[in-house]
């Protein structure tokens, strides 16, 4: 499966073209960060900026609290505490870092994917000029190596990436309900238990002593 995902993705212009939209990705969400930020300091100035909220909990119908909406981009997905009914919260990442729960996710998720990416598909090419090699025993060597420096890196990357597909597709289609914020915390916990199981199956995988000698080069 890891093979054919490469024919599929190592192809010049299908890889040319995932970078050219991530890098779009990447230049809009920081763009539209910017202009939300530079829109708060025009409207509200610089000593309110930080106590502004871009929007307020609507309830659509009385006495149906699932149906609360939160639209304010600080709350995120309004906190373990508006599941449990106590009421949607500003986030801590908006209230000392002046970045949205979505906006610290996908830097967050940027700078693990840079990583990823630099293990998976830089080193090999500096060490043997492509990527060849790199499949499941791979992913199975670099794990039995340093175990917990590669699985809480891998399961972080596939969490964090899972909250910030999910949170930004929310947005994107509005789902703003309690319920709908509750299914994408299942959905989350789903995708990050899915990873954590997977990875370490594939730590049990046996890796040649050949194969596990160039992977060192790789992975020193």
């Amino acid at each position: 499966m890891i093979g054919l995902g490469r024919e599929i993705y190592h192809v010049p212009l299908v890889e040319y073209g995932i970078l050219g939209s991530a890098a779009v990705h990447v230049i809009s969400g920081v763009s539209l960060n910017l202009a939300r930020k530079y829109y708060r300091y025009l409207k509200y100035g610089k000593s309110n900026i930080k106590k502004r909220q871009s929007g307020d909990d609507k309830l659509i119908v009385p006495g149906k609290e699932e149906d609360i909406e939160v639209r304010d981009a600080d709350k995120g997905l309004g906190g373990i505490t508006s599941v449990l009914g106590a009421g949607s919260r500003v986030s801590f990442t908006s209230r000392y870092l002046g970045l949205s729960p979505l906006a610290f996710s996908g830097y967050f998720f940027l700078a693990l994917l840079t990583g990823h990416v630099y293990y998976e598909r830089v080193s090999p090419i500096v060490v043997d000029g492509d990527s060849s090699f790199v499949d499941l025993s791979y992913v199975a060597y670099s794990l039995q190596k340093t175990f917990l420096k590669t699985y809480f890196g891998l399961n972080t990357l596939v969490l964090v990436g899972s909250y910030h597909m999910l949170v930004g597709m929310n947005r994107i289609l509005r789902r703003f309900t309690l319920k709908q914020r509750k299914m994408t915390y299942k959905a989350i916990f789903v995708l990050a238990t899915l990873g954590a199981v997977s990875l370490w199956r594939i730590s049990q995988i046996d890796v040649l002593p050949a194969m596990a000698a160039k992977f060192h080069s790789y992975v020193p």
